[in-house]
């Protein structure tokens, strides 16, 4: 982890261009912090994957298939979502939602 230290000559007035540097250099730490840790309470498109799951198990086919729905929303691309979709649907009898859905998780590499 970089640190940055900032010093300064005691009883010294610091220059604006000085005040204005360090500044920039505490926001890029701030800015680069937001960017690593997701917010407080934020779900991500594995967590509403895995609820899906837990839902699926529970035969709550209709909550799962909106958990699922969240996962694709926040990573349309996360295959496992699209497989976990396909296998609610056809559980409800909707297959060729069900269909297009395990297509879709075949063509972004699931396999199972």
């Amino acid at each position: 982890m970089a640190t940055f230290a900032i010093s300064r000559p005691v009883g010294k007035r610091i220059s604006c261009e000085h005040f204005f540097e360090t500044m920039k250099l505490i926001l890029v730490a701030f800015i680069l912090l937001l960017m690593a840790v997701p917010t407080f309470g934020q779900q991500t498109a594995a967590y509403w994957c895995t609820k899906g799951n837990a839902l699926a198990k529970l035969v709550k086919h209709d909550d799962a298939i909106k958990a699922y729905d969240e996962a694709l929303r926040l990573n349309p691309k996360l295959a496992a979502a699209w497989n976990g979709k396909g296998t609610a649907l056809k559980l409800l009898g909707r297959f060729a939602d069900a269909n297009a859905a395990l297509a879709k998780a075949k063509e972004l590499g699931y396999s199972r």
